[in-house]
């Protein structure tokens, strides 16, 4: 393909993309909006300053600031285009699709004066220092039997502080799993790692019928053969019959799996009321403790059990697959740089960058039909062009750069081409139905 048609695409895709939220947030909002997102992909840095001085316009760039800054402060809005932009991706789950879950990544801003600012815990260098905790989704889907062969989808960002919001983390990720079961008609397979071994997390997920792997954490009581023992005792009840062969680290895994009851009550009771969930006790061959999983699948009763357990250590070990969100935010677009004084200007630049990147993980497969100019960005060696699905999101965003900086300022002209049949599909067919 010409470097001037791709160009024409990739901004008729961000263009479609976007235009499904005009019609929910004021016309003024929605321009500001997709001007920034814009802007924000060719700035890399969440300084609304140095945003502006990319935004189209004649007025100065203090004014292009105060536009953004005043529309980042509209909570209604960002309430609105927050729904939105998860019921839209939760639209587009497939009923294998990996749902992963984080909540333990910080967010450090350079500006000590912002408003509810924690005392959290890097989770790297173990320090406590002043932030704001996220609440990510990411989903997965697996396009092939590689393990590398998957294709990424941010699903949801919210930047809080435990000081700033009335509700929970623990309740807002329920009615998080809620709204996404309603929008996808319960499809996907919930991936949570140790934080989220909660009892109520967990009743609200059987309760739904949800497919979920939770890593668990070790320490509640469980229910096994009828008898209550602490989370240890239990481990030992399961024994490892079962091997396989881990598709990531290569190695072999033994595991064993067991249905128990895990007890829902906030406090202790004579007669509890519980769930029943599968237990599935793993360890890697040679040294290494143990791992544990709580998990359940919705014909999970037919399933064998050795399946069951393989399901579950598969799942699992894709939930490392949301890192590469958190290292592309912070890497690519320098997100702990920001200098946003206010607490909703914080949370609807995060939402804002959130889009941006939903956009351009989009662009994943459109891309890989690339000009020669833009390959020299996607791939290492000509080796790579054969080999799409493993090159990093990271290098889309450059090309999407390059692609937004070379449309700066230039009038769109709306591309036509004469069809000579209107049954016969073409190349060019295809990239637009892509879009």
């Amino acid at each position: 393909m010409q470097e001037k048609q791709i160009e024409d695409l990739v901004q008729d895709k961000f263009n479609n993309y976007l235009n499904g939220y005009s019609h929910i947030v004021p016309v003024p909002y929605f321009k500001t909006f997709k001007e920034t997102l814009k802007s924000m992909a060719v700035a890399n840095v969440p300084i609304v300053r140095k945003i502006a001085q990319y935004m189209p316009g004649d007025v100065s760039v203090k004014k292009k600031s105060e536009r953004i800054t005043y529309h980042l402060d509209n909570k209604k809005s960002f309430d609105i285009l927050n729904q939105a932009n998860l019921i839209k991706c939760s639209r587009k789950l497939k009923e294998n699709d990996i749902i992963n879950f984080d909540n333990s990544d910080i967010v450090k801003p350079k500006a000590n004066k912002m408003e509810f600012l924690n005392k959290v815990r890097d989770g790297s260098t173990k320090e406590f220092e002043k932030g704001y905790y996220t609440t990510n989704v990411m989903s997965v889907q697996l396009n092939g039997k590689k393990s590398h062969d998957v294709s990424l989808s941010p699903m949801y960002s919210f930047t809080y502080s435990t000081e700033g919001e009335i509700e929970s983390a623990n309740d807002r990720n329920i009615n998080l799993i809620n709204e996404i079961t309603l929008a996808s008609n319960n499809k996907g397979i919930f991936n949570f790692d140790r934080g989220y071994d909660d009892k109520k997390l967990i009743s609200a997920l059987v309760e739904n019928e949800n497919d979920f792997v939770i890593r668990a954490a070790g320490q509640r009581d469980i229910i096994i053969d009828g008898q209550k023992m602490s989370f240890s005792n239990a481990s030992k009840k399961v024994k490892l019959k079962y091997e396989y062969k881990d598709l990531i680290k290569g190695k072999k895994v033994y595991f064993g799996v067991k249905q128990v009851e895990i007890i829902t009550d906030p406090h202790p009771l004579k007669n509890p009321n519980t769930v029943k969930v599968w237990f599935i006790v793993a360890k890697f061959e040679g040294k290494g403790g143990f791992f544990q999983f709580f998990a359940n699948f919705k014909n999970s009763d037919k399933m064998a059990r050795s399946f069951l357990g393989e399901k579950v250590i598969e799942v699992y070990g894709f939930r490392w697959k949301i890192e590469e969100y958190f290292r592309h935010v912070k890497q690519e677009y320098q997100w702990e740089k920001i200098q946003l004084l206010k607490y909703q200007r914080i949370q609807s630049l995060n939402l804002w960058l959130l889009i941006l990147v939903c956009f351009i993980y989009s662009c994943k497969d459109l891309l890989a039909l690339g000009h020669k100019d833009y390959n020299n960005f996607l791939f290492d060696t000509k080796k790579d062009i054969t080999m799409t699905q493993k090159f990093s999101y990271y290098r889309i965003s450059h090309v999407i750069k390059l692609i937004f900086l070379k449309i700066k300022g230039r009038k769109r002209k709306p591309y036509k081409r004469k069809v000579e049949s209107k049954n016969q599909m073409t190349l060019f067919d295809l990239i637009e139905q892509a879009c």
